[in-house]
């Protein structure tokens, strides 16, 4: 299993919840099939391009908050940064927050 396909899965379970839906929902929200759904969480799946990003458009996030990167130097980094300072809500930044936290933990495992 790809440390890639487990930090996508873990960025998608995390957005899901954080919208408080089950996969069942996710999976009407986006078109992508509940099976596909779980395998994707799990990081058992190769990602279809097609399939995620039906899921992200139904999550209404961008390519940048799931896919690792090198952290250091990189234009993730700064969208990041830049989006953090147009959070409207205390929601928005609870989510941003674990969103970075995570990403730091995958790279930390590295």
């Amino acid at each position: 299993m790809s440390t890639t396909l487990q930090y996508i899965g873990t960025q998608i379970r995390s957005l899901r919840k954080k919208n408080k839906w089950t996969l069942s929902e996710l999976s009407q929200k986006s078109g992508v099939t509940l099976n596909y759904l779980a395998q994707l969480e799990r990081g058992e799946v190769n990602v279809s391009i097609n399939k995620l990003e039906k899921v992200l458009q139904a999550l209404k996030v961008d390519w940048s908050l799931i896919v690792p990167c090198c952290y250091e130097e990189s234009p993730l980094k700064s969208e990041l940064l830049k989006e953090c300072m147009h959070l409207e809500n205390e929601e928005h930044l609870r989510l941003a927050i674990t969103l970075v936290q995570e990403m730091k933990a995958f790279q930390e495992s590295k």
